[in-house]
């Protein structure tokens, strides 16, 4: 395999480097199903260990299945998408279609799920819509695997990486960055790494001389409204943000939101670990925190 050193969005035979965006989920609580399962030696029973895999394989499906449709809807064409194509013509017209034209790859390896795509396409262009489409994915995606009856935890970065065209791998900076952040994260929530929040600062001061600018100062700004940062000085995604559930496309947010607190409260009542216990009063603090009276 050849490689020589490369600037940004640059390739080399089967090799691509340039930033690239991750964002890194782990399912909580599936890995101790499965050493529950050999501890009680049910993989000893072909009946019991098929049933133990369906409650824990099948959620994970369940949940791999949402975020992908979720996003895949997300990237349609919206009607704000067919308005611009009437009144932007030439050269204008390939700008829009460009922002959002970033090659977004789903990968899944047991109980994570790994999202990247590149942060700048041929032309030099911040993909700026497709980012918050992942933002989006993300916060909806954590709202709804409580409602699975599981959390999960992770984080989104940016950085420089290689990527394989030929394996689809890619190997850097955003994604040991994210898998970092994904422990430091402590409770069921998902961090936004300070690199991402960074560029995405950058592209808000963007000069407004032209209309790929002024897109993407609007793009970031929406983005940056759905970030908060609480006193451990962590950014994390705040899906219960009004920003956010404004433009929420589920059919019943409300609904989803009290299947999550169900949940919560399940977790905190019925776990026998103390840690996990206040992780869980942790998330528990920020869902009050948003008006959820429910508790």
């Amino acid at each position: 395999m050849k490689m020589k050193e490369t600037t940004a969005n640059d390739k080399s035979n089967d090799l691509y480097f340039g930033g690239h965006l991750v964002a890194f989920i782990h399912i909580l609580g599936r890995s101790r199903h499965l050493t529950k399962l050999q501890e009680k030696r049910q993989w000893e029973c072909r009946e019991l260990t098929i049933a133990a895999f369906r409650e824990t394989y099948g959620k994970i499906i369940k949940f791999r299945r949402f975020f992908s449709d979720f996003l895949s809807e997300f990237t349609k064409p919206s009607p704000l998408d067919d308005a611009l194509r009437h009144v932007l013509g030439g050269e204008e017209l390939k700008v829009c279609e460009h922002i959002g034209s970033n090659r977004t790859l789903n990968r899944s390896l047991s109980d994570s799920l790994i999202l990247t795509f590149p942060l700048i396409g041929s032309n030099g262009l911040f993909p700026l819509n497709s980012i918050y489409g992942v933002l989006a994915a993300c916060a909806a995606s954590i709202l709804m695997a409580f409602n699975y009856g599981f959390a999960v935890r992770g984080a989104i970065e940016i950085g420089p990486c290689l990527f394989d065209i030929t394996t689809n791998e890619v190997y850097g900076t955003a994604l040991s960055g994210a898998v970092r952040s994904e422990k430091e994260a402590d409770w069921p929530r998902i961090l936004v790494g300070p690199e991402l929040v960074v560029y995405l600062r950058e592209c808000l001061e963007l000069p407004q001389g032209s209309t790929i600018n002024q897109l993407n100062s609007s793009s970031a700004a929406l983005c940056l409204k759905v970030v908060s940062r609480v006193d451990d000085g962590l950014y994390f995604l705040d899906y219960l943000s009004p920003e956010f559930t404004d433009l929420w496309p589920l059919p019943n947010i409300d609904m989803a939101v009290q299947g999550a607190v169900k949940f919560i409260k399940s977790q905190i009542s019925e776990n026998d670990s103390t840690k996990v216990k206040n992780k869980y009063e942790m998330l528990k603090a920020y869902f009050v925190s948003r008006g959820i009276a429910a508790f």
